[in-house]
């Protein structure tokens, strides 16, 4: 065969005697092929596919990738491994003939998501979960727009395409919400929030150890709608209402609080939760309760504990004060006031106790990469400095000097000014007088996509430029910079209307060479045209968010998100408009503002201060604002978010029993004498020289009396922030002290 085509061979058979004879054959000869096929063309991080291939005639084959960073493939089976996000062609090889395969790789991908709970979602996705944040994630209820926050993003130890995510507020409208995850948006119907089933949970308690019984509440998919601790036979509120939730152990078994207590293997318990309607018939007999019916609670085997979770967290944030406050992060830069925190966890993933930790040290592996002196493991801040660009490790050593764990950190370059983003690039500025400003937020980047502090670069006036005018402009909009991240562009004096462009540059506080520059858009415009109305709303982040977390606050000063109307003509901002109502909503519900329809201005507290200085964080979540007109028009409705971090109180039952002399009849003193408080990782002490404040003590029973209980339920603590700043939180204690005879 030569080539494709169509050939006759002639033989001419010539016999000793007789005719010859002609003999002829058709050849057919065809092209060699190749074809190549993947079993998938869009692949996440880290997962596999597999290109198969055919040759024709039989060779052969062999794989190439055109970029390992991207993708690898083995050579002989074809088997592919997503590598990094991007796009790379498998290159097949048989004999001469070549033919390639387009691969589209993706940090994740977002396959399915389901509800689990009123605030929690399960969803599906491949790829590199471990790098999904809180903002990775956005959910819309898709009847009315509004955005949910999302408050975490948890992935499954055991299977990482299993991710949680929790959100702020709940979702039990039974509207449809959507999901967008990367580039995909999925969507499912919420919970119709109605209480169909409820069960008690767990069934089967480890003998010996007190257990944490509770009562689960879901609807008709099997959604959970409420999660209730048990509460020593007293009646507990289940989505709402009213539930008898009684547990009657065996002989020695007992339970304390809402844990239940069985004394060997085999030792069961009756439960019964029952969910009151409220609702009965003519004679007085009770309809439409909602029952677990009685459920045995049996004891199994102990579970043996072991110290087996070994984590480290390396931050330069400086309001983590605790490993579940920092970054999930390996990684520092030369030079940054760094601290690491560490998490230590046995087999039943609970954190060690303070003293377990003691048992601990820690030691850098190379002091010439990651200086620090061996400390003893804590789970408060220890202090490390990048002193060169390399790797370590965190030597964590048992109290017989055995190395139990090495935890890597990486030291990177110095921090240099790399990206600079700015809150609007192209606007436009009225000419009305009063409206005529407009507010631009700039933020600067490092090279590992870290906001840097203003203290890092240099941003003035002279380093915005303009670059163009129109044709016959005597003036120019102003711009002005205010602490290095704020630029307010002004058109007061400005008459001759058409764009206007400047160059915004920063430039890197170290080395001037770096610098890093935007085009700004200032559209000069008259007011002219339809009537329509929208919102002006300042005291936000460039995110749209504004921060109401204290841990760090050390002044009383208040901080507030101001909204005023807008009145605009073809667009364009007229004036401020008056409103005969104005409303902020979180989880729609009213929430306080401070209005003065007159002036057409409300103001949200995110942060504010009461008479005694005590500070109050607004709670977190999205908040949905709207108004109407002094002239009856409705203006659409905008969302923020606020977020607050704020440490809560944890809270451990230090003493059962109480002396009489000690316990009196003041709850308050029995909240403080019998539990030990926390607030983040900070143990909050009592008494003159002390951080914290009982304010209050919510509790049933009486105190002070030898044989009496006291079941304490919240208690109000007033926490010391800093030497002038102090806040009021609240923690359920849910446990019972007993007074004993001094």
């Amino acid at each position: 065969a030569v080539k494709a085509g169509k050939a006759t061979v002639t033989v001419k058979v010539t016999p000793k005697k007789g005719k010859a004879t002609n003999l002829k054959a058709t050849i057919t000869v065809k092209n060699p092929t190749l074809t190549v096929k993947a079993v998938a063309t869009e692949l996440a991080v880290g997962e596999t596919t597999t290109i198969t291939a055919k040759a024709t005639p039989k060779k052969t084959v062999s794989f190439k990738s055109a970029d390992e960073t991207i993708a690898t493939v083995d050579a002989k089976t074809g088997v592919v491994t997503a590598v990094k996000a991007g796009t790379v062609k498998i290159t097949a090889t048989a004999g001469k003939l070549t033919k390639d395969v387009e691969l589209t790789i993706k940090n994740v991908i977002f396959k399915d998501v389901k509800q689990t709970k009123a605030d929690t979602l399960e969803a599906t996705i491949a790829g590199d979960t471990a790098s999904l944040k809180a903002d990775s994630v956005a959910i819309k209820n898709t009847a009315n727009n509004i955005v949910y926050a999302v408050k975490s993003v948890t992935v499954d130890k055991a299977d990482k395409t299993k991710v949680t995510i929790v959100t702020f507020a709940k979702m039990n409208d039974a509207k449809e919400y959507s999901v967008t995850i990367a580039d995909t948006t999925k969507t499912f119907t919420a919970t119709d929030n109605k209480i169909v089933a409820v069960a008690v949970n767990p069934v089967t308690v480890p003998y010996a150890t007190l257990t944490t019984i509770s009562a689960v509440a879901t609807d008709a998919q099997g959604i959970v709608l409420d999660e209730v601790n048990y509460n020593n036979q007293v009646n507990v509120t289940i989505g709402g209402k009213t539930a008898e939730f009684t547990i009657t152990p065996a002989a020695g078994g007992y339970t304390d609080g809402a844990q239940l207590y069985l004394a060997k293997k085999g030792d069961t318990a009756k439960a019964k939760v029952t969910i009151k309607s409220g609702e009965y018939d003519a004679t007085g007999k009770e309809l439409n309760n909602i029952e677990s019916g009685e459920v045995t609670i049996t004891a199994g085997d102990q579970e043996v504990v072991t110290v087996s979770g070994f984590k480290a967290r390396v931050t330069t944030d400086a309001k983590a004060t605790k490993y579940d406050e920092a970054k999930d992060n390996s990684t520092v830069a030369v030079s940054d006031p760094a601290k690491v925190f560490l998490k230590f966890t046995n087999s039943k993933d609970k954190e060690l106790s303070a003293a377990e930790y003691a048992k601990y040290k820690v030691s850098s592996s190379n002091t010439n990469v990651l200086l620090m002196d061996e400390t003893e493991a804590t789970t408060s801040a220890i202090s490390v400095i990048g002193v060169a660009a390399g790797s370590a490790y965190l030597i964590v050593k048992d109290d017989k000097s055995n190395v139990v764990a090495t935890l890597p950190v990486t030291i990177s370059a110095k921090r240099a000014v790399d990206a600079l983003t700015l809150s609007k690039t192209n606007f436009t500025l009225s000419t009305a007088s009063g409206v005529n400003t407009e507010t631009v937020k700039v933020v600067v980047k490092d090279q590992y996509k870290e906001t840097l502090a203003s203290s890092a670069y240099a941003l003035a006036n002279a380093n915005v430029e303009v670059l163009t005018t129109p044709s016959g402009a005597t003036s120019k909009p102003s711009a002005t910079v205010s602490n290095k991240d704020t630029i307010t562009f002004s058109a007061s004096g400005v008459t001759k209307e058409g764009a206007y462009t400047y160059k915004v540059t920063v430039t890197d506080a170290t080395d001037p060479k770096i610098t890093r520059s935007q085009i700004v858009t200032v559209n000069v415009k008259a007011p002219t045209g339809t009537v329509g109305y929208t919102f002006e709303i300042t005291g936000l982040d460039a995110d749209n968010t504004v921060d109401a977390t204290l841990n760090d606050k050390t002044t009383t000063d208040g901080k507030n998100v101001t909204i005023k109307v807008v009145k605009t003509l073809g667009g364009v901002k007229e004036s401020y408009a008056t409103f005969s109502a104005i409303n902020v909503k979180k989880d729609n519900k009213d929430v306080t503002i401070t209005s003065n329809a007159a002036a057409g201005t409300a103001t949200f507290a995110a942060i504010e201060t009461n008479a005694s200085d005590i500070v109050t964080g607004a709670a977190a979540g999205t908040y949905v604002v709207s108004a109407t007109t002094a002239d009856g028009a409705k203006v659409a409705p905008v969302t923020f978010i606020v977020k607050n971090d704020t440490a809560k109180i944890g809270v451990a039952q230090d003493k059962t029993e109480l002396k009489a002399s000690v316990a009196t009849s003041d709850k308050k003193k029995v909240a403080e004498k019998a539990f030990k408080y926390t607030f983040g990782s900070t143990e909050l002490k009592f008494g003159d020289g002390g951080n914290a404040t009982i304010e209050d003590a919510t509790a049933t029973g009486s105190c002070g009396t030898p044989g009496h209980n006291l079941f304490v339920q919240k208690v109000t603590i007033q926490v010391k922030l800093s030497a002038s700043v102090k806040t009021t939180l609240t923690v359920d204690v849910n446990k019972s002290v007993k007074t004993i005879a001094d």
